[in-house]
C-alpha cells in the first residue's frame, strides 16, 4: 500500500523555520500591497437532496444518514462529481462545537487526492485547533514510526449548497480492507478501546480488567460474537501477563513492534485521549497476535492550547507521567486505561521503545520540521478565511508554537530513547 513519498527534507533550522512562517504570513496578508485571495486547495462541494441544510444534519444528529446527494471534488485539474452520495455527521466531543465534522460514502471505491481507493470518507473539523494541522503532522510521525496502515490526509474547503463551512481535513475512516487495516480471515476483527463513549454504543464488551471495547470493522459481521470471544481471550491473557510482568507471554501474544510503535506515537504527541479513548487493535483471525494501531484523534495532542491547563504542558512530561499527576490511578484499571503505563516499566518493553525511536525516528527532527512548514504555508490562505467564519484564533501564533514544542520535544525524545538497554546499565 503506498503511504507516503519520502521527499527529500530541507534543511531549515528551526530559528529560519520560524522566521520564514512569520515572514509568509505577512507577504500573504497583504502588508506590502500583496495578496493571495485562493488558496489553492482542493473543494469539496456536496448538494444535499430535498433541500437538506447544514443546520438541519447538524439538529437531526450525527447518526443520521442522508442519502442520494451530489458531491463534486473540485481540483485545479478537474472536477469529479459523484451521485449518490450517503452523508452524515460524526465524532464524539467534536460533534457538539460550533464546526462540525462529517462522513460521506461513496457508491464504489474510490481514489481521492491520492490518498488510496476507499468508499467511506472523513471530513475533520479540526475545530479544537487553531493551525488545522495537529492530526496531519500526527499522521506523518506515524508514517515516520513506520506503523503499519498510517493514515493519511489532505486539506480541503468545503461547502455544503453553496455555503462556506471551512477548511477540513479529508482522509479514509478507521475500517477494514484495502487501502485501511487490511484483514483476511473471515474472524479478523478491527476493535475500539474506549473507556468514555462505548457504553453508548449498541453493543460493547469488557475485558478482565475493565476495559470498554467496541468493534468498529470487521471482515464478516455475521461472526461477530465468535470473532470477539477469540479477541476477548487474547486480550485478557495479555492483561494478565502485563499484571505478572510476564514478558514471555506478553511477546507471544501481541506484535510487541506495534505496541512500541503505537505506545511512541501517543508519547511524542504528548496526546490526552491515549490510551482510553480512540485506541485500535486488530487481529487476524484465532492464529494471529493482537496488533496496536492505527493510532488516531489528535486535534487537541502536541501541547494544543485548549488543553494546556490540566494535560502536558511540559514537553518534558510523558502522558503517563501526566495522568499520574492529575488522577488518582493507584488501581490500575479504573478510568484510564494503564496497559501502556505497566507496559513501559518493563525493561525489555522499554528497551523495544528505544529501538523503534533509534530505528525510525533518530536524526529527522529537521524533515519534521520542514514537513510542518511546508504543510502551514500551503493552509495560511484557508486558514485565515475559515478564522473569519470560526473565530478560532491566531493561526500564524499557533504554528510557530506547534514548531516550537515539537522543536524541544525531539531533543527530549532524543535524550530519553535514544539509547540502549545496555548503555543505560554501564
Amino acid at each position: 500500500m503506498k503511504i507516503w513519498e519520502r521527499k527529500n527534507a530541507v534543511a531549515v533550522d528551526f530559528l529560519l523555520v520560524a522566521c520564514l512562517t512569520l515572514l509568509i504570513a505577512i507577504w500573504k496578508s497583504g502588508e506590502y500591497g500583496i495578496v493571495q485571495n485562493d488558496s489553492g486547495l482542493p473543494e469539496i462541494e456536496i448538494v444535499m437532496a430535498d433541500g437538506v441544510t447544514a443546520n438541519d444534519i447538524w439538529e437531526g444528529g450525527k447518526d443520521v444518514k442522508y442519502q442520494d446527494n451530489v458531491l463534486s471534488l473540485v481540483t485545479d485539474d478537474e472536477v469529479r462529481e459523484f451521485n449518490g452520495v450517503e452523508v452524515k455527521g460524526r465524532g464524539n466531543a467534536t460533534w457538539v462545537m460550533s464546526k462540525k465534522p462529517y462522513q460521506f460514502k461513496l457508491k464504489q471505491r474510490t481514489n481521492l487526492l491520492d490518498l488510496g481507493k476507499n468508499r467511506k470518507w472523513i471530513l475533520l473539523a479540526n475545530y479544537n485547533d487553531a493551525t488545522n494541522l495537529r492530526t496531519d503532522v500526527a499522521f506523518y510521525v506515524e508514517w515516520l514510526i513506520g506503523e503499519d496502515f498510517a493514515y493519511r490526509g489532505e486539506f480541503v474547503e468545503l461547502y455544503m449548497n453553496g455555503e462556506y463551512l471551512g477548511l477540513y481535513y479529508l482522509t479514509r475512516g478507521i475500517t477494514v480492507g484495502k487501502n485501511a487495516v487490511d484483514l483476511k480471515d473471515p474472524l479478523g476483527v478491527l476493535v475500539e478501546l474506549d473507556n468514555v463513549y462505548a457504553r453508548a454504543e449498541d453493543k460493547y464488551y469488557v475485558s478482565s480488567n475493565g476495559e470498554h471495547l467496541t468493534v468498529k470493522d470487521m471482515i464478516d459481521e455475521t461472526k461477530r460474537d465468535e470473532a470477539m470471544a477469540d479477541f476477548l481471550i487474547a486480550f485478557n491473557k495479555l492483561e494478565a501477563a502485563v499484571k505478572e510482568k510476564n514478558y514471555d507471554e506478553i511477546v507471544r501474544l501481541v506484535d510487541i513492534e506495534s505496541f512500541a510503535k503505537y505506545y511512541l506515537i501517543e508519547e511524542f504527541l504528548a496526546n490526552p485521549d491515549g490510551y482510553f479513548t480512540s485506541q485500535y487493535f486488530y487481529k487476524d483471525g484465532v492464529g494471529d497476535k493482537i496488533h496496536a494501531g492505527p493510532a488516531w484523534d489528535f486535534d487537541i495532542a502536541i501541547n494544543n492550547v485548549r488543553v494546556r491547563d490540566y494535560f502536558a504542558p511540559d514537553w518534558e512530561m510523558t502522558a503517563t507521567e501526566k495522568a499520574e499527576e492529575y488522577w488518582d490511578v493507584t488501581e490500575q484499571y479504573q478510568q484510564w486505561s494503564r496497559l501502556f503505563a505497566r507496559l513501559i516499566e518493563l525493561p525489555e518493553f522499554r528497551e523495544e521503545v528505544n529501538l523503534v525511536f533509534r530505528e525510525n525516528m533518530s536524526g529527522h527532527k529537521k524533515e519534521l520540521l520542514s514537513w510542518i512548514f511546508r504543510r502551514a504555508a500551503k493552509i495560511y490562505s484557508a486558514s485565515m478565511k475559515e478564522n473569519e467564519k470560526w473565530g478560532k484564533g491566531s493561526f500564524v501564533r499557533g504554528v510557530k508554537d506547534l514548531l516550537d514544542w515539537v522543536d524541544k520535544r525531539y531533543d527530549y525524545f532524543e535524550k530519553e530513547y535514544g539509547w540502549t538497554l545496555n548503555e543505560e546499565i554501564l
